[in-house]
């Protein structure tokens, strides 16, 4: 159990349950703690039709080289590609660890390809 100052109220909070919208807000006034955008990418679809949306995979595995994203937690909804893109770079930078993805709610399934990192990675 931690606590977080938003305004002038201290809430008590658990670390992995906080909103993951959370991060993208640059002044640190966002008041949702707990997350509830939690949802299938059929129901992203049917509220979010043609837009790109930042989202993280709360629940995911792996099969036959494809990434299978069973519930996802909406972060932001954007216009335009370039924005989505400049959010998620952001975000990862923050949090590296976390599952991210930048989608257009046009697809009919996400459809992300896993791919195997050889070699060594640094910063560039």
């Amino acid at each position: 159990m931690g606590t977080a100052l938003i305004g002038t109220r201290v809430f008590s909070i658990r670390r992995e349950r906080l909103c993951p919208s959370y991060l993208l807000c640059s002044k640190r006034t966002h008041a949702k703690l707990r997350c509830e955008s939690e949802m299938n990418w059929r129901q992203l679809q049917t509220r979010y039709p043609g837009t790109w949306v930042l989202v993280e995979a709360v629940e995911a595995h792996s099969d036959r080289g494809m990434r299978v994203l069973d519930d996802l937690s909406l972060l932001k909804v954007f216009g335009e590609s370039t924005e989505a893109m400049q959010d998620y770079q952001r975000l990862h930078h923050q949090e590296p660890a976390r599952e991210l993805y930048v989608l257009h709610t046009d697809r009919e399934q996400p459809n992300i390809e896993e791919r195997r990192w050889l070699g060594i990675r640094g910063k560039g």
